[in-house]
């Protein structure tokens, strides 16, 4: 459901503004949640996040990077 929102805001606000991206470490706990903290369980993969000063950019690069893994795989 989170790819729809991304894909729907990304086409919605189409205008993309700088951002920086951070990698970080996923880890999956005993229950099976994922948490971005290599201290808490084993580490898994890594994750991107996107800082901008805009949540709506965030969402609109996110759907943009999915559209796109989307279309050319």
């Amino acid at each position: 459901m989170y790819d729809v929102l991304a894909a729907f805001l990304a086409a919605t606000y189409p205008r993309a503004l700088t951002m920086v991206v951070q990698e970080l470490p996923l880890i999956v706990t005993q229950d099976g949640f994922t948490k971005v903290d290599s201290i808490l369980g084993k580490q898994v993969n890594v994750s991107m996040a996107f800082l901008t000063s805009d949540p709506y950019t965030s969402t609109e690069l996110i759907g943009i990077t999915v559209l796109d893994s989307i279309i050319y795989s």
